[in-house]
């Protein structure tokens, strides 16, 4: 069978492009071509000029690994999307025109991106990806930091790139442009500008200078499950589109998109669904709170009960139910009040998202990175409820199941992806196994837990507890133990 490409398009059982793709100009630099961008910030793009044209033409950047490149570039650049539901739907999409790998083309990459017909630049890096130390600074200790402030050779790291890029943007009089977060980081756009600045300022005041005051880092809100594509994702769209597709991605049917408004250029992404807001961050806090958090607390609890996907853990009667009672009971509760969002009816879809049972999206996967995400997603709405007064053991809870998870991993030597892995796993070791030694000792981990949480003896003692309940009767006990 043909394996889909540009000659090949046409005969593709499936919609196809509705704009002139072999003539769309490229006008975004995407670093981190994953999944989540293939079905989401590229789709929002195809869409947007199937809508207005325009020469939005993707070059697609994978920065530490060549298996993008090797999967997208003999397609040039076209993949299939997998709409996931009762009934899946197919497309091609069309709006990745160039795929880069780091590795081989950084140089290249930094020209793209200095490019004076480059006008946006996007990311989706993971929170690792910015080489931030817990507060939010760029940690100047990283590795590849400390190597890209030295200037031997190219740079490694995403900031180090960008950097250099917009040094030859400074220097060749390129036009402004707007560089996008579209990672799952709080306040994702400061945190990047804040980098890039403090990088920039020991590399070059003037540079800095000029970055500060013309380029524009909004801040993003982004949401729509995107699971790892697998065997089985090839298999479904070889069968629907009668052509060979290496890269494919499948996702729900739900995304969101919300981008703090910005002068400048722009794709038609507002007619393909985005929503320019003035402020992001109500849109920001509902997502953390209504869908990062139980979807992390379902992971850990669905893990340490032998579950493997969400759907899974929300047929599980004792997880379905402990999602409604922490959404309602806590989460929306810290949230306050709110006239743009209905609280209730928003963690009603989300229910319903997590219970389709079309997408598998692997807990373990979910897992990854868990002390990156856990400052965000719990701990504040713990901080707020327990400064209210107000209930507290749902959060304390999963809090306690990240613990349980991550020790347990450790201990019996089975893998744990997370950017704190060495950390946790001395403790795993040097720590008793008693849950108030297990528990005292994690808090004690100041990159995730502020002095507030760790030096606070009534949450202590109520995450020990949640700990001690996982430990000795399983995630049914603990949820048993629930008011």
């Amino acid at each position: 069978m043909s394996r889909l490409c540009r000659e090949s398009l046409n005969g593709a059982r499936a919609p196809k492009p509705q704009y002139d793709r072999e003539n769309a100009a490229i006008g975004i630099v995407h670093l981190g071509a994953g999944a989540f961008f293939k079905a989401h910030q590229a789709v929002y793009t195809d869409d947007a000029m199937a809508k207005s044209g325009g020469d939005w033409g993707i070059c697609a950047v994978s920065l530490n690994s060549t298996r993008a490149k090797e999967n997208l570039a003999p397609q040039d650049g076209l993949y299939s999307l997998k709409i996931m539901g009762e009934q899946p739907e197919y497309r091609v999409i069309g709006a990745v025109k160039e795929v880069l790998a780091g590795i081989t083309d950084r140089a290249d990459v930094i020209v793209r991106i200095a490019a004076h017909t480059t006008r946006i630049v996007t990311l989706t890096i993971t929170e690792k990806g910015y080489c931030l130390e817990g507060g939010g600074a760029l940690d100047f200790s990283h590795e590849g930091i400390s190597s890209d402030l030295l200037g031997e050779g190219l740079p490694v790291t995403a900031i180090g790139v960008l950097t250099a890029a917009l040094a030859k943007r400074f220097s060749s009089g390129a036009p402004s442009i707007t560089i996008i977060s579209c990672d799952n980081v709080s306040e994702n756009g400061s945190k990047l500008r804040r980098a890039i600045l403090q990088f920039s300022a020991r590399k070059d005041a003037k540079l800095s200078a000029w970055i500060e005051a013309n380029i524009v880092f909004p801040n993003t809100m982004v949401d729509s499950i995107t699971p790892a594509s697998d065997a089985a994702l090839l298999t479904d769209v070889k069968a629907a589109i009668g052509l060979t597709d290496k890269a494919p991605v499948h996702r729900e049917r739900f995304t969101d998109w919300v981008i703090e408004d910005f002068d400048g250029p722009r794709p038609a992404w507002d007619l393909a669904g985005a929503v320019f807001a003035p402020d992001v961050t109500p849109y920001e806090q509902t997502k953390l709170r209504l869908v990062n958090a139980p979807h992390s607390a379902l992971t850990y609890l669905g893990l340490l009960s032998g579950i493997e996907t969400v759907s899974a853990a929300m047929e599980d009667a004792g997880l379905r139910d402990y999602f409604y009672a922490l959404t309602e009971r806590e989460l929306i509760a810290s949230l306050g009040a709110s006239e743009l969002i209905d609280f209730p009816n928003y963690r009603d879809r989300i229910g319903a998202r997590f219970a389709n049972k079309s997408i598998r999206h692997e807990l373990f996967q979910i897992a990854t990175d868990g002390s990156a995400k856990l400052p965000q997603r719990f701990l504040p709405p713990l901080e707020i409820n327990h400064q209210a007064g107000r209930s507290t053991g749902y959060t304390a809870l999963a809090i306690a199941a990240w613990m349980r998870y991550v020790l347990q991993t450790l201990r019996a030597g089975d893998i744990l992806n997370d950017p704190l892995r060495d950390g946790l796993a001395e403790i795993a070791k040097q720590s008793s196994g008693e849950s108030g030694d297990d528990v005292r000792a994690l808090l004690g981990l100041g990159e995730i837990f502020p002095q507030s949480i760790a030096g606070n003896e009534a949450l202590t003692a109520q995450i020990i507890g949640a700990y001690e309940a996982l430990k000795t009767g399983g995630v049914a006990y603990a949820l048993s133990g629930l008011k």
